[in-house]
């Protein structure tokens, strides 16, 4: 996608997708005219389905879903770019955290 000097990437500023599109497939620069900024996935997505934009990055499970969705609209494409660690973070004393524990 790096090599397509025209295409545009939809992205949700502050996200591991924008910073993936920043970092792993465009050049580094967080303010590159290619990456156009939606205040939502789900914008981000709408606007691929219009054409405003040519690839939108995403997680798997979210992606499978929006495709499932699209009625042959969209397609994943390629393999993943990177992995990431999640967690939770309670305040000190939570009662929360070992149902939590328990549960994961």
């Amino acid at each position: 996608f790096s090599a397509f000097k025209d295409g545009l990437i939809g992205a949700q500023a502050g996200t591991t997708p924008f910073y993936t599109a920043v970092y792993s497939v465009l050049d580094g620069n967080e303010q590159n005219p290619r990456i156009k900024l939606f205040e939502t996935f789900g914008a981000t997505v709408q606007a691929l389905k219009t054409g405003d934009v040519d690839v939108v990055l995403t997680d798997g499970t979210a992606g499978k879903g929006y495709v499932e969705a699209s009625n042959g609209g969209l397609k994943l494409i390629g393999g993943p770019l990177g992995t990431e660690d999640f967690g939770f973070i309670f305040p000190k004393g939570s009662d929360l955290v070992k149902p939590v524990n328990a549960a994961i």
